[in-house]
């Protein structure tokens, strides 16, 4: 087996073992490890099913309270790789340095996400009335929780850089996956 395939299944494993461990609501290591696979892992297949295979053997463990929610982040992690990966992350599109780069994607992932998922709490009508005001009141709710998805996005993306870069040292090879 492959080093960069190895690095790709403990990063996995560390993803699920995460969302696990005791942690403030939605402090995890989703969206970044949405992120990370759609800028770093090479094979587009692989790079969709590593942040769905970390998300679905923790919820092996920690079980899913509706359905349709749980459907709405596993869409909303493939919507995150495939649009990191529409970024040339080679060139940084544009941006001056590697961490604007890295900043700007752990926000607009954290907001897509953050966009997506409560508009399917809110699409459920179980909560919030079915129009507009609905929509907002929702999204409003939801505000204190977005804190914690955006440090626990940037917590655990700058985690996976630097398993990544000590591997890469450790190893001295350069991964590819």
């Amino acid at each position: 087996m492959k080093f960069s395939s190895v690095l790709v299944i403990g990063l996995v494993f560390l993803s699920a073992l995460t969302r696990l461990a005791p942690h403030p609501v939605n402090f995890t290591p989703v969206i970044a490890m949405s992120l990370f696979a759609g800028v770093f892992i090479s094979n587009k297949r692989l790079s969709l099913a590593a942040p769905l295979f970390a998300m679905l053997l923790s919820d092996l463990f920690l079980g899913t309270t509706d359905l349709f929610i749980s459907l709405s982040v596993y869409v909303s992690l493939i919507g995150l790789v495939l649009l990191v990966q529409q970024f040339d992350a080679e060139k940084w599109n544009g941006f001056k340095s590697k961490s604007m780069y890295c900043i700007s994607t752990g926000v607009l992932g954290s907001v897509f996400f953050f966009l997506t998922t409560n508009f399917a709490v809110w699409a459920q009508g179980i909560f919030y009335p079915k129009n507009f005001s609905g929509l907002m009141e929702c999204y409003v709710a939801a505000l204190p929780f977005f804190q914690n998805t955006l440090v626990g996005t940037f917590f655990y993306g700058s985690a996976l850089l630097v398993v990544k870069r000590s591997a890469e040292k450790f190893i001295s090879t350069k991964v590819r996956a």
